[in-house]
């Protein structure tokens, strides 16, 4: 009787075990894009990129004497999982007509620049790359 109790105490145990061990946490985009907006330095900023995937109306704060230039456009935050690490892209835009690098950019139609990051499962961020038009950011 004792060996018949013992065994079906091992199950329960077992069992209880079982649903109490939390598999790997899903990966979550949400915390992957705040990770960035943190670690790239927009979190507090008055540059706002949405803090889930889409894109909202911003101001573009450039450089240049103070308080800097600022422009009108949009912020887009995308993000993507490669099945090991996520990618967070941040993109500006804005309109030519109201900003443009000189020579090097036209001067209508619209602009853009963007930052790509990658996230992995503990959450740290590494810069993979810049792209685009010549940024009001990069004003000095």
């Amino acid at each position: 009787m004792i060996g018949r109790l013992g065994a079906v105490l091992m199950v329960v145990a077992s069992l209880t075990f079982a649903a109490c061990t939390t598999s790997p946490a899903e990966p979550n985009p949400l915390s992957a894009i705040r990770a960035v907006l943190v670690a790239a330095g927009f979190a507090n900023s008055s540059q706002t990129f949405p803090e889930q995937p889409g894109r909202i109306a911003c101001v573009i704060q450039g450089g240049g004497p103070y308080p800097g230039i600022r422009v009108p456009g949009t912020c887009q935050t995308s993000v993507a999982w490669n099945g090991s690490v996520f990618l967070v892209t941040l993109t500006e835009y804005w309109d030519a007509s109201v900003f443009h690098g000189g020579d090097t950019d036209p001067s209508n139609g619209q602009l853009s620049f963007s930052w790509r990051y990658k996230v992995n499962g503990t959450g740290n961020v590494t810069f993979v790359d810049s792209s685009g038009n010549f940024s009001p950011g990069e004003v000095s």
